[in-house]
């Protein structure tokens, strides 16, 4: 990815998200004027790895923007005058409940890839599937399952193990665990910055860094160890 889309696409997010300048600057250690000379100077590359990884993070992750019609607002700000509460008051509340609710339950139908391997890598069978998993962990909605196939991702993750992946373009910083495509199949590696993707297991290569080599999302949480219903 070249540095115009980088910048294009960190700005995108910065407007999308709902933080402030502020916030964004006290992530990245810079002040406001600096971000705003980015957009027409584009990143400098000092910055490059701390912006992906600010893109591919946590705060990209739980952000859920809501923007309701001009007659949706009004309802919902009758219904907060209703309750006695302002309107944020209100909706925060009524999704608060729902989250409580949905994340009580554990259980997730979420979009299974198929197979990544830890080890050769394989070619994803499986196509439009879902797989109910029960889990503890609050996934972001566009999670998707894969399993594991191979012993090269050892002692962390197992043979058969089931993991939520989070998609992802961006490299999710340094020692995460991702899952990327090289042109033979699927495979579920280790990011080291400066080596590349590597195997957890000594006994297994890892996956030098290349052209064909496409990262498709980064590890979230393990779901199901294999063995253990």
């Amino acid at each position: 990815m070249d540095n115009k889309q980088l910048t294009d696409d960190f700005f995108n997010w910065v407007d999308s998200v709902g933080y402030t300048r502020e916030q964004v600057c006290e992530k990245l250690g810079v002040n406001k004027r600096t971000i705003s000379n980015w957009k027409s100077l584009g990143i400098p590359v000092r910055k490059v790895d701390a912006v992906k990884e600010l893109l591919s993070g946590s705060m990209a992750m739980n952000v859920m923007i809501l923007k309701p019609t001009y007659e949706q607002f009004k309802k919902w700000n009758q219904a907060a005058l209703d309750a006695g509460q302002l309107v944020e008051d209100w909706a925060f509340s009524g999704l608060e409940e729902v989250a409580n609710e949905y994340f009580a339950a554990n259980v997730f139908e979420l979009p299974y890839m198929g197979m990544a391997a830890a080890g050769q890598p394989v070619e994803s069978q499986v196509k439009g599937e879902t797989i109910a998993v029960k889990t503890t962990e609050k996934l972001p909605v566009d999670t998707f399952i894969v399993e594991v196939n191979g012993q090269s991702m050892e002692p962390a993750l197992a043979d058969g193990d089931l993991i939520a992946v989070k998609p992802m373009e961006y490299s999710p910083g340094n020692n995460k665990v991702c899952v990327v495509t090289d042109g033979h199949g699927v495979s579920v590696k280790r990011w080291i910055k400066g080596r590349g993707y590597v195997s957890d297991n000594p006994a297994f290569p890892g996956i030098q860094p290349a052209e064909e080599v496409k990262l498709q999302g980064y590890f979230i949480a393990v779901v199901a160890r294999a063995g253990i219903s």
